[in-house]
């Protein structure tokens, strides 16, 4: 059997494509939380933003 390197690259972008979605969907969560819940979830989306600026904003 041969291994086709373009197999790990898709996967790699699946996982990618995951990731970012997850981190997104955190925050967004985080943010609705903090908005009505309590503000002390506002702390989480600030970790999220400097930890994962480059998932949530894509730059």
């Amino acid at each position: 059997m041969q291994h086709d390197q373009s197999e790990g690259k898709l996967a790699g972008g699946v996982v990618t494509m995951i990731n970012k979605f997850l981190v997104r969907l955190t925050a967004l969560t985080a943010l609705l939380l903090g908005f009505n819940v309590s503000a002390i979830y506002f702390l989480l989306v600030v970790l999220l933003l400097n930890t994962h600026h480059r998932d949530i904003f894509g730059w």
